[in-house]
């Protein structure tokens, strides 16, 4: 028998995990932006707005096909190997009932919401997408098990670019709704095949005698999480259907190409938080200091990372916006307001792994229902008045209500304690900079973005940030053995 594979080996993979989903996850987050922005200038930013409010729609059906259960199934196979097969046959069932349940409900939510005749067709054609995404999760999980990672963000790279491909084609003329809908659902197409073929095997889901069993922990276990993901997605989807119904589709437009330019922030973060939640799984399950020692360094350094991305949107804003073209004061004004959103929404998404992978997934269930219904209410409020409103509403939801009680209740249930000397101390400094930099009149181009990315890292490196954090990192992971890799 082959044993575990050395802690180095493991190390290797980690890092080649994170750098590539991080640059894969980047990368992905820009091509979506240009392909915003080949819509909006092509189209319009109306047909944009329409085509932003489709996708929202689609995020939560793509939620409701997956429901947490990627991540349980991962969770499950990494603490025990043995369950693999009974895991993964439970995993592709579920799948095939949640897309087509995910799917039907989406085109009935469209409807009975009163949007127009070709919002309801592009949602009967959106219906495939969803479809074919379950299928994307089946392989999802093996690349996360395995640490290729990399592989599954190839094929997400290669359905982007047909994405792209396809508006670039359906935009030549005055592309309708229901054509962008359709440029969607064959990206996703692309996608599962492009997993297949990278997965280099064919499926082998075990369907033996613990298969009812597995199937019945994995929704279980999946319930608490899949009802957080659903608030979540209904969260992030929520300004668009806020601003279509309380103001126009021309505003949903700004919005979401602001929000766009933000997810090339954020998305970062996320990629980097997936990269290491297979090593925090395992650290949890055999070596508890261990995991705080790690997730100690992950937050304290992604933090500093997401001063610095903020620090160059707030100060770049308007430099930025100029390639929409359409509109680009208005789309600035958005971007400098959501960017104040960075810092909170990078804490949230190192810290959230916690109650995952101890297991506790009810206690946070609360926690995201009181902001959903905040930001909704803020929405009620302000969405009105367009963008900014949306705008204001998604910054009262971040910072006023979810920051705090979040990173309370993930210590809390995790029984961890950590440190925020650091974080707090990076975070005085990118607010200082960004707004000496609007104070001296130093925004507006891509160049002041940089400058104040340069002055930020500066002045962290001489008062917060610790570089021999990286070593202790190192030497940690490199005494440790897996067994799940």
């Amino acid at each position: 028998m082959t044993g575990p594979p050395a802690a180095p080996t493991l190390l290797r993979s980690v890092v080649k995990n994170a750098v590539s989903l991080t640059g894969g996850r980047i990368l992905l987050a820009l091509l979506r932006f240009i392909v915003a922005l080949v819509i909006v200038q092509r189209a319009g930013l109306e047909r944009f707005g329409e085509f932003a409010l489709m996708l929202s729609f689609i995020l939560i059906a793509e939620w409701l096909s997956d429901f947490g259960l990627t991540d349980i199934a991962v969770r499950q196979i990494s603490a025990d190997a043995r369950r693999r097969d009974s895991t993964m046959g439970a995993f592709l069932v579920s799948k095939a009932v949640q897309s087509v349940v995910a799917s039907a409900a989406m085109g009935a939510a469209i409807a009975l919401l009163g949007y127009p005749e070709h919002m309801v067709r592009s949602g009967v054609i959106a219906a495939a997408a969803v479809v074919l995404y379950g299928g994307v999760q089946y392989y999802r999980v093996e690349f996360r098990v395995r640490m290729t990672m990399e592989r599954d963000v190839a094929a997400e790279l290669l359905s982007a670019v047909i994405l792209l491909a396809g508006v670039w084609w359906a935009t030549r003329a005055s592309a309708s709704l229901e054509l962008l809908t359709l440029c969607y659902v064959v990206s996703r197409g692309v996608n599962l095949l492009a997993a297949a073929f990278f997965a280099r095997h064919a499926p082998r889901p075990g369907f033996g005698p613990g298969f009812g069993a597995e199937l019945r922990v994995l929704v279980g276990a999946a319930l608490p999480l899949g009802v957080t993901g659903l608030l979540v997605s209904a969260y992030d989807a929520m300004d668009a259907i806020a601003l279509s119904q309380l103001s126009s589709s021309g505003e949903v437009g700004i919005f979401t190409v602001a929000m766009r330019v933000l997810m090339l922030a954020v998305v970062a973060e996320q990629a980097f938080a997936a990269a290491v939640f297979p090593v925090l799984a395992g650290l949890w399950a055999r070596d508890k200091e261990a995991f705080v020692r790690t997730l100690q360094v992950i937050v304290d350094w992604g933090v500093v990372v997401g001063g610095g991305l903020f620090c160059a949107l707030y100060a770049g804003a308007h430099g930025i916006a100029s390639f929409v073209k359409q509109d680009p004061q208005a789309v600035a004004a958005v971007l400098q307001l959501l960017a104040w959103a960075i810092l909170a929404r990078v804490i949230v998404t190192l810290v959230s792994p916690m109650v995952v992978i101890s297991g506790k997934l009810l206690y946070t269930v609360w926690i995201t229902a009181i902001v959903v219904v905040a930001k909704g209410i803020a929405l009620a409020a302000f969405a009105s008045q367009g963008a900014v409103g949306a705008a204001t509403a998604y910054l009262f939801a971040e910072l006023a209500v979810g920051l705090v009680p979040t990173v309370i209740v993930c210590q809390r249930v995790a029984g961890v304690r950590l440190r925020w000397a650091v974080p707090i101390k990076v975070a005085a400094i990118a607010a200082i900079v960004a707004l000496a930099m609007k104070w001296l009149g130093l925004e507006g181009s891509i160049f002041h973005g940089a400058l104040a990315l340069m002055i930020y890292l500066g002045l962290a490196a001489a008062g917060a940030i610790r570089p021999q954090q990286l070593r202790q990192l190192y030497l940690g992971i490199a005494q440790r053995r897996s067994r799940h890799v």
